[in-house]
């Protein structure tokens, strides 16, 4: 019994462009008319990401195939018809050659706005792959027949996982995460239905737990060795892309055809999960084989899944699910999709491993970590494509989205907690402008030197003064800190996007510090304001006498070294003066 075939059925909400009105559509109707939606609008953020990630896939796997119009590549032996099996990989004596033709692939499907016929003829070859509920291939699961012989369990037993019981839908809808053992208070729904989906909530919630779902389940596979279960890869991802105009655009620059990392990544077969039979790819899976390709990685599974096919949305949500190894995290520039940090110690030392954004700070501030490249800096691949593809698309506005998961921070459970999401609009160039004293290396500079007044001029003065205070000094420091970061982001946005690439970089980025100064002076006042007589009168210790105006002068002192004051700048502190 086959059931609700993802390439047919409506669950994929987009905005469309001439309404603004979301509906849902199909898979095959996505690609069909992409360039008359605006964008992805499931029910957060990474879930969309997730979504993006199996239609790149799609994409990846055609067009290193086949050309534009649809003609397979000459250094590429393909058989099965419209299916497009490689039967030969290309040699990599043609790697060059081959390189060239991508390029043109990725140029010409750019030109014509709209995706070719052929990735509806290819969908529709592999239909049967794409089923939701299915006996023998469901869409991203297992059967129970597998989930059986891999578990290792003597004839007549069962487990949680076989009789589909792992997850409730109300843990898998992270709109409630509500676990068995503690009620979620404010969910969108009570009882039962919190429990209860439809097919296509089922179809996008299941693609996003094989994303992000954490390790608090107990069920896994026996295993002669000790592995580490996955928590989802996009889970440890800082999650980054960049969004078009429509999601045409939105889905062809983010699509890889020549990997950024040269031959190793772009020769290798495009292996996405609809092409093997699931209980291939979950023997795969469970031992751990490297990521090779792009399509591998962005269908990768967390958990081997079964769904009873007998399944109907009148009957709550209830699936069997069973860990399955992380992916290794080292030096895994496959991903692209992802910021890097440098381990200088622990387990990963001397190794890059993905960089998860942090809840409490906004993607501006990692500027550096998007644009710079280095012995101990690595960029995102997908800003070194967009650098490849930059000739082909001319100077405009993008949209830099960061996405990420927030747990919480328990390393037994890493259960998702809050979706984090930002976007930055800026000039291309500033993203690919790197020659020494280009653009990236001046506005990477002009958020480090933001940085620095903050945490090495304002809060100096803010922790004096809370000792001045005999308060609790971290929370008020870091209140403050907080604030002014807050104060400071929505000016940063509007100038950064404001930027004019043809215009002075001296006298644009002395705009910004001009206005980063006075937001800086107006958080200092208030502190001031409210000093007592206590904060005037001071405190004597090894360096003499110190009070809040000794601290403000200091203060002051830093500030206007960091960014002097300009000619005639106004002093509003007389009252400050004469007390």
């Amino acid at each position: 019994m086959s059931r609700y075939n993802l390439l047919d059925e409506t669950w994929i909400p987009v905005i469309r462009k001439d309404t603004g009105q979301v509906e849902e559509v199909s898979m095959m109707s996505l690609f069909q008319h992409a360039e008359t939606y605006q964008a992805l609008a499931g029910d957060m953020e990474t879930q969309n990401f997730a979504m993006l990630r199996i239609f790149l896939a799609v994409l990846v796997t055609i067009f290193t195939r086949v050309d534009a119009e649809g003609e397979a590549y000459a250094w590429l032996e393909l058989s099965g018809g419209d299916r497009l099996v490689v039967d030969e990989p290309v040699d990599p004596e043609d790697a060059d050659d081959y390189m060239d033709a991508l390029e043109d692939t990725w140029n010409a499907v750019w030109q014509k706005h709209a995706f070719p016929e052929v990735v509806s003829r290819y969908l529709q070859a592999w239909h049967d792959s794409f089923f939701l509920l299915d006996e023998i291939r469901p869409f991203m699961q297992v059967t129970k027949e597998a989930l059986v012989k891999h578990l290792q369990l003597p004839s007549g037993k069962e487990t949680s996982a076989t009789r589909g019981q792992s997850f409730k839908g109300k843990q898998i809808n992270r709109l409630i995460s509500e676990s068995a053992n503690k009620e979620a208070l404010f969910a969108p729904m009570t009882g039962k239905e919190k429990s209860r989906m439809t097919e296509a909530e089922l179809a996008r919630w299941l693609i996003m737990m094989q994303g992000y779902v954490g390790t608090a389940d107990k069920g896994k596979f026996p295993t002669p060795n000790k592995v580490v279960n996955s928590k989802g890869w996009l889970f440890d991802l800082g999650g980054i892309y960049v969004a078009g105009q429509d999601l045409f655009e939105t889905l062809w620059l983010n699509t890889m055809l020549s990997h950024t990392e040269g031959e190793r990544y772009t020769l290798a077969r495009q292996t996405p999960c609809w092409e093997s039979e699931p209980e291939d790819w979950l023997e795969k899976t469970m031992r751990g084989a490297p990521q090779t390709n792009l399509a591998s990685l962005y269908t990768a599974w967390s958990r081997a899944i079964y769904i009873a096919p007998t399944w109907t949305p009148e009957q709550e949500v209830s699936l069997g699910a069973v860990k399955v190894t992380e992916i290794a995290h080292d030096n895994a520039f496959l991903e692209p999709m992802t910021l890097w940090r440098y381990n200088k110690t622990g387990d990963h030392k001397g190794q890059f491993t993905p960089r998860v954004h942090r809840p409490e700070e906004a993607l501006w501030r990692s500027f550096g970590l998007i644009t710079m490249q280095g012995d101990a800096e690595k960029r995102p691949g997908i800003i070194d494509h967009y650098h490849a593809i930059e000739p082909a698309i001319h100077h405009r506005l993008v949209a830099l989205h960061a996405v990420g998961m927030q747990s919480d921070g328990n390393a037994t459970s890493w259960l998702p907690v809050d979706e984090l999401a930002d976007v930055l609009y800026l000039n291309e160039v500033l993203l690919t402008d790197t020659d020494d004293g280009g653009w990236s290396i001046r506005i990477r500079d002009t958020v480090e030197d933001t940085k620095d007044v903050i945490q090495n001029v304002y809060r100096p003065f803010v922790r004096e003064v809370a000792e001045l205070r005999d308060i609790e000094r971290s929370s008020f420091v870091e209140n403050h800190q907080t604030a002014l970061y807050h104060a400071v982001d929505a000016p940063f946005r509007d100038w950064l996007r404001a930027v004019n690439p043809s215009e002075s970089k001296d006298a644009q980025i002395a705009q910004w510090k001009d206005t980063l100064r006075h937001l800086v002076l107006e958080a200092a006042y208030p502190i001031m304001l409210e000093a007592a007589p206590r904060d005037f009168i001071g405190k004597t210790n090894k360096d003499g006498r110190k009070n809040i105006i000794t601290a403000y002068n200091w203060f002051k002192r830093h500030l206007n070294q960091k960014i002097p004051p300009p000619r005639k700048e106004k002093q509003d502190e007389s009252s400050l003066q004469e007390a």
